[in-house]
């Protein structure tokens, strides 16, 4: 089963070239935003899923990968993804919320790591732990620099 969220964050289940609404099915799970959400669903899964390949309707066509800024008032596409791209790492080094969203051109499949798991992962394995950090560092250190070459370009 493939999910993705679409217009705005509703959560869909990917049927062919369509995707169904699913928003209803799990509207009672506790959540403030997209991401805690999908963290709830994955935690739930097991009640969940029979509800979610149960889902009727036609739906509606497939929409594309965009991330927006929190607060932007029109969608602007700061950079494409390939697949098998870490994103939300920034959420998980500072523990703060995410600094933008991300909206899927196709369906997708995605694996969230909570910070209370990677605690736990860093208690039992604090090697794996390491390495993951030291590869998140190396993905923003990346990130930065092509940042950086861009201001420069802007600014001469």
């Amino acid at each position: 089963m493939k999910l993705a969220f679409f217009d705005d964050f509703k959560l869909g289940v990917v049927k062919g070239d369509n995707i169904v609404d699913v928003s209803a099915a799990v509207a009672d799970i506790p959540h403030t935003g997209p991401g805690d959400l999908l963290s709830g669903l994955i935690a739930r899964w097991d009640a969940y899923k029979g509800k979610l390949e149960a889902a009727a309707g036609a739906g509606v066509a497939l929409s594309g990968v965009r991330i927006r800024p929190p607060g932007a008032t029109r969608d602007i596409r700061l950079v494409t993804f390939a697949p098998g791209t870490v994103f939300g790492e920034v959420a998980l080094l500072d523990t703060e919320v995410r600094s933008a969203s991300v909206q899927a051109d196709d369906a997708l499949v995605c694996y969230v790591l909570e910070q209370e798991k990677f605690n736990q992962l860093a208690a039992s394995h604090p090697a794996i732990a390491v390495t993951l950090l030291r590869n998140l560092g190396r993905e923003l250190s990346n990130r930065l620099r092509r940042a950086n070459r861009v201001i420069y370009q802007m600014d001469n």
